[in-house]
This record gives structure tokens, C-alpha cells and sequence, in this order.
């Protein structure tokens, strides 16, 4: 929320979900469809369970990797071109931020499939690519 913050310390990222999660949180929830929080409860338990199975990776590799994931259909990590009920399409993005040398990896396509580029701290795009399928 604007004012207040949960963290959980059992893994070495920071990640985010688009709906609380936690119960002390849930009061700041404007939206609350059932659906909507189940796709973040399962969304975080992916990314939980391949932090640690994919934890001798290298950190860039292994969260990219993580974005990637279709485990856990239809509550995937990687969305890929869905058709929405009133007829709009859903396309998604993915960005790896290091925490301690603030180096910035995005990929304006699908995790999965998409090429991840170093973009500097202006938003200016490196020709600096990387590949980590």
C-alpha cells in the first residue's frame, strides 16, 4: 500500500504480486475478486517453489527463469496474448532489477520467449542483450 509494506525474508528476491496477499494487508484490497486473489496466492507460491529449486543458478538466470514459468495454468507466471471477456487483449512485460548494482533487464515481450535488454537508469535502451533460454 501506499503506507504500509510486507516482506518476507525467506527467499534471496524481492518480488511483488498485483493483490495482497497477506492477511494484515488485505484491508488496503480495493478490488477483491476471488479469482483475482487466487491468481496471486498460487503466482506467489510458483515463485517461492522455483526460487528454491532453481536456487544454484546464477540470480539474472534464475529469475528470468522464474518470469518464464507456465507451471500452474491458468494462474502462470507467464501470461502469453489472452483474450479478456469484453474483448481486450492482456500482453506482458517482465523486468529484473539488481538490487545491489542496479543494473535494469527487461524484455518488452513474454519472459519466455522474449529477449531480456540491459536498459540504464535514463530508460535508454543498451544494445547489450541477453539470453537466458
Amino acid at each position: 500500500s501506499a503506507t504500509d509494506l510486507f516482506v518476507r525474508r525467506n527467499l534471496d528476491v524481492l518480488y511483488h504480486t498485483n493483490h495482497y496477499t497477506m492477511k494484515d494487508m488485505l484491508k488496503y484490497e480495493n478490488h477483491r475478486s476471488e479469482f483475482s486473489m487466487k491468481q496471486s496466492r498460487f503466482r506467489l507460491l510458483t515463485i517461492e517453489k522455483l526460487s528454491k529449486r532453481l536456487k544454484n543458478l546464477p540470480p539474472e538466470e534464475r529469475y528470468i527463469k522464474i518470469l518464464s514459468s507456465h507451471e500452474n495454468y491458468p494462474f502462470t507466471l507467464c501470461i502469453h496474448d489472452l483474450e479478456l471477456s469484453d474483448g481486450k487483449r492482456v500482453k506482458t512485460f517482465a523486468t529484473v532489477v539488481g538490487s545491489t548494482d542496479g543494473r535494469i533487464l527487461a524484455t518488452f515481450d513474454n519472459p519466455c520467449y522474449g529477449k531480456f535488454q540491459e536498459i540504464n537508469t535514463r530508460f535508454e535502451r543498451r544494445n547489450e542483450t541477453h539470453e537466458f533460454h
